[in-house]
């Protein structure tokens, strides 16, 4: 059965999968050494060279977790500051996720969020959205809160960015807005991108 096993293995040494139009190769191997490294990712590149891709164990991912208040009174979107940076080694596609508490000081108003991403140095706390060269993505969320001023919902934004440059760090942001006035808060915001 073994052999079995190792002769279908030779035999599939390339398995191709198509993500965003470029054309990826699991390289397998039974011996070690006879494809450098074993078991690696190889892609094509836009001329239809190969190019390797770092062989890692763990998934290629950052996260900022940031438990204190960050508020603002700009209505139009400021960038929350938070500082998540990831470069892409694997394929350009990334996962992204953001999950916090926001409400507002003026009951009946409401705070938003929404991603936006760029190249460069992430953008500070507090300036005008989006920054630099970033773009807004996704669609934004908007919480109302018709009840005291003090409580808070929890709010959730995913996309899902295609066709990065490997290689690239890019910086992943929230834009931060109060809604019709007051002031938004927002609280325990916690920021993931994965890439796939």
């Amino acid at each position: 059965m073994h052999r079995f096993i190792a002769a279908l293995i030779a035999i599939l040494a390339f398995a191709t999968l198509s993500i965003a139009q470029q054309k990826y190769y699991l390289q397998l191997s039974t011996s070690p050494g006879a494809i450098s490294p074993p078991n690696s990712i190889i892609r094509t590149d836009a001329n239809g060279a190969v190019v390797a891709l770092p062989n890692t164990a763990s998934p290629n991912y950052a996260q900022v977790h940031a438990p204190a208040g960050v508020f603002t009174t700009n209505t139009g979107g400021v960038q929350g500051g938070y500082g998540l940076v990831i470069t892409p080694i694997r394929s350009g596609v990334v996962y992204l996720h953001a999950s916090g508490d926001l409400a507002s000081d003026t009951t009946g108003f409401g705070a938003s969020i929404q991603f936006d991403y760029g190249t460069g140095t992430p953008p500070a706390q507090g300036v005008i959205a989006p920054a630099g060269n970033g773009q807004m993505i996704g669609n934004h969320l908007t919480v109302y809160l018709a009840g005291e001023p003090t409580s808070e919902a929890t709010g959730t934004v995913i996309y899902v960015l295609s066709g990065l440059t490997l290689g690239t760090p890019y910086w992943v942001d929230l834009v931060i807005a109060a809604v019709d006035g007051g002031t938004g808060r927002f609280y325990n915001m916690s920021i993931v991108a994965i890439e796939q």
